[in-house]
């Protein structure tokens, strides 16, 4: 009788036999045994299947498809599974050699979390490194409140029960592509699934010209669908309506941002009385709170933030003229991000945007907080010069 694997490695693919290969045997070079690999063929009219013949390895296995999108190539590899555990890689990306090892560990040990996440090293489309990704910085808390405004999951980073599946009415919801791996994380969060870091780069993500991440059109009707549909379930928990506007508000500003980052303008601008409109809350205040909204978005985008910001003060809606005085904060908020995030990573800020945050708005020397990490930094200086 053949043994059942630990776990299943689900990897849809689409026209990707060059970068597929590559994603294949890196699974196959893990130091832990016991997995299957299921290649989902989304209807690919590459050499997609003969490369994946010429492994001639039993724990692949090849699943063909008429081309229906990831989303239904993803179930077709849940419903195929037999593993206790189910990990997901994307055709372009990579596992790191102790991938696999790793996180069944950690789910062995902590039996009341039903998925584990990593870290990325995030690699250029030759595979050569550019940074590493460490979510957990950014967002040490993978509850759903946390996760409904930023879930940062990447589907090649998680090890998750099969048994968590039981609980959904669906899996992957083709309809919200390319969203549709976030909701598929925060529908198991509503349905009582614990996630959790294991603050360990386990795999490798690829950037290139045709990421899906590409589209962020795409990504904004997605989120917004997301939006629609989570609102619409009568199970969810009562205090989650506490959030419902601000989310909106805040999903409008990042679609905003998406549309003038592509010199739509009157989009930008209509996606920014949107903002206002579902949450009045976001222009009230001073500063008020759509500035930080505008800043974390632009952040969030791969262009160069603080043109961005200029472009959207430039061409605020006339309705939201009275915003201009606070360009100046906007560009500040940018850089003691910056600041912010290193001194919470233990790095030393760099001193330019230290000075920049001060110079675009001099009030946070106002700030005990800021002058704490300010001498902090100054004495980690003069400690590195000695």
């Amino acid at each position: 009788m053949k043994n059942l694997p630990r776990i299943s490695v689900i990897i849809p693919t689409f026209n990707r036999s060059s970068f597929l290969y590559e994603a294949v045997t890196s699974v196959l070079g893990q130091s832990l045994a016991g997995f299957e690999i299921l290649v989902v063929d989304d209807g690919s009219t590459d050499d997609t299947a003969q490369i994946i013949a010429g492994l001639s390895d039993q724990r692949v296995e090849y699943i063909y498809q008429e081309n229906a999108g990831r989303s239904t190539a993803r179930n077709r590899g849940l419903a195929r599974a037999s593993g206790d555990y189910i990990a997901f890689l994307d055709d372009d990306d990579l596992y790191l050699p102790h991938k696999l090892s790793v996180q069944a560990a950690f789910l062995d040990s902590h039996p009341q979390i039903g998925l584990v996440a990593g870290g990325a090293e995030i690699i250029n489309a030759d595979g050569s490194h550019k940074y590493n990704w460490r979510g957990w910085e950014e967002q040490p808390d993978l509850s759903l409140p946390a996760c409904l405004y930023a879930c940062p999951v990447i589907p090649s980073t998680v090890l998750m029960r099969k048994s968590c599946l039981d609980a959904l009415e669906y899996w992957f919801d083709p309809d919200l592509e390319p969203a549709e791996d976030t909701d598929f994380w925060i529908r198991l969060l509503v349905s009582g699934c614990q996630m959790a870091w294991n603050p360990q780069i386990i795999s490798a993500y690829r950037q290139h010209l045709y990421n899906s991440q590409q589209d962020a059109e795409r990504y904004h009707r997605g989120f917004i669908m997301l939006l629609n549909k989570l609102f619409s379930r009568s199970d969810l928990p009562h205090d989650l309506a506490f959030h419902q506007p601000m989310l909106y508000a805040h999903y409008y500003v990042l679609g905003a941002c998406y549309a003038y980052e592509t010199n739509r303008i009157q989009t930008g601008q209509n996606r920014l009385l949107q903002s206002g409109e579902v949450a009045p809350g976001v222009l009230k205040e001073s500063p008020p709170l759509i500035i930080s909204l505008i800043t974390g978005a632009v952040q969030s985008r791969g262009s160069d933030p603080a043109a961005l910001i200029e472009k959207i003060f430039k061409n605020l809606p006339s309705e939201l003229a009275w915003l201009k005085p606070y360009r100046g904060y906007a560009l500040s908020t940018l850089h003691m991000r910056r600041v912010f995030q290193a001194h919470t990573s233990h790095e030393q800020p760099l001193l330019k945007d230290w000075l920049l945050g001060v110079y675009h708005y001099p009030r946070w020397l106002m700030n005990r907080g800021v002058w704490s990490i300010l001498m902090h930094d100054l004495v980690l200086s003069s400690n590195h010069a000695g």
